[in-house]
């Protein structure tokens, strides 16, 4: 199959059209849909409306040309020299030797010397604070997120998610235990390697809209107790724990380690890193997540971007 991927990729310019034609509804009605434009305006805000950045529209689809993607696509696979190949599951070295040899080792190689090109997409600087007043229906959504420069190593890695779990905890408790705002709340903590450096701490809920201000201030307000006093020694407990049995879990499926290791090529670290992971969750201190708290949840370099139903207008 890969090597038929590589060498015979096949077209069909019916399924091509059948497509275009799936696609074509839900596009030309995107633009009504809250929860879509709320989403496309985060988007923007956080990319700041960079080109590379943004969704395919209805007007673009009759833009597709079948033949031009297939050149492209034949074009990018047309050298295997710099691709890697991960194979994880339960079977026999001496015989996937020759497969290997045949298959592989039959592919295309030019010897190209490419790498990736850096485009200029970045997050902005300072605050920025986007509304969007679409759809009728009384219910609000908010998004607050952090940027950032990001230091990229394993145990930061390890202690951003973290400290993505522990304010999820907490935001949970306040927002909708304590305050009774909300159904549930999400912290999302990601990270990048390529082109930059850089980091995003995504928080959003949903809720009445005669709420949303009140809940943003009280979630910016639980972010600087988390920075001030750092989180107890249960909370940390408990997302250790968490995050050990999700490790313990992940061990035994296959896709979890093509997937790392397909990860720890690309970023250029040794498979063997892997086996130290849950070493990193068990070194996970209060005195580490309160300092991350204090790097990456700078209120000084934000996007807030608020979801309101229409106004009514008068007859």
């Amino acid at each position: 199959m890969i090597y038929l991927r590589f060498t015979q990729p096949r077209t069909d310019p019916t399924a091509f059209s059948v497509l275009q034609g799936q696609l074509r509804p839900g596009m030309q009605l995107q633009g009504a849909n809250p929860a879509f434009v709320f989403s496309e305006t985060l988007t923007s805000a956080l990319r700041q409306g960079h080109l590379r950045a943004r969704r395919p529209t209805a007007e673009q689809l009759d833009q597709w040309n079948l033949d031009k993607s297939v050149a492209f696509y034949k074009d990018r696979f047309a050298d295997a020299s710099d691709f890697t190949f991960v194979f994880v599951g339960s079977f026999d070295l001496a015989t996937m030797k020759p497969l290997v040899e045949r298959y592989l080792g039959g592919l295309p190689s030019t010897g190209r010397k490419e790498t990736w090109k850096d485009v200029g997409i970045r997050y902005p600087t300072g605050v920025v604070e986007k509304r969007v007043e679409k759809g009728v229906e009384p219910k609000s959504s908010a998004a607050l997120v952090f940027t950032g420069e990001f230091e990229w190593s394993p145990p930061q890695r390890t202690v951003m998610r973290a400290l993505g779990d522990v304010l999820e905890a907490r935001l949970r408790e306040k927002l909708r235990e304590d305050l009774g705002g909300t159904y549930s709340v999400g912290v999302s903590p990601g990270y990048a390697q390529i082109p930059v450096k850089e980091y995003e701490v995504n928080i959003s809920f949903s809720c009445a809209p005669e709420r949303t201000e009140e809940l943003v201030k009280a979630t910016l307000s639980e972010i600087e107790l988390l920075k001030a006093d750092g989180p107890t020694a249960q909370q940390v407990s408990d997302v250790r724990e968490k995050l050990l049995r999700d490790f313990e879990t992940n061990s035994k499926q296959n896709l979890y380690w093509a997937q790392q290791l397909t990860l720890k090529a690309q970023f250029g670290e040794t498979p063997d890193s892997l086996f130290g992971q849950a070493d990193l969750y068990r070194a996970l201190t209060p005195g580490l997540i309160q300092a991350a708290a204090k790097r990456y949840l700078n209120p000084s370099n934000m996007v807030k971007v608020t979801l309101f139903p229409e106004k009514k207008s008068n007859p």
